[in-house]
């Protein structure tokens, strides 16, 4: 299957696939509709945890941010997803 997903739906759409038995629904999963990732570089926090990034050759219109964090000795691992809007 193929979808285009219009810039107004990020983040906001979804559909749901149900499989199904003769008697009973087996398994339900939500499939989020977003735009294919694009990987950016790696970029470093500081030792207060923050850091910013400036992307240059983004076109105008929402992304999906996804922030992880791949934990270490004394930290769990963790990740943060927000939409954005490039003007």
């Amino acid at each position: 299957m193929r979808l285009k997903v219009t810039q107004s739906t990020v983040g906001h759409a979804y559909f749901t696939v149900t499989w199904l038995s003769s008697v009973t629904e087996i398994r339900r999963e939500r499939l989020d509709l977003v735009p294919a990732p694009t990987r950016l570089p790696d970029r470093s926090s500081t030792s207060a945890g923050t850091f910013k990034a400036r992307f240059d050759d983004l076109w105008p219109g929402r992304y999906r941010v996804l922030v992880t964090y791949s934990g270490d000795g004394g930290h769990l691992p963790t990740q943060s997803a927000q939409v954005v809007l490039v003007q």
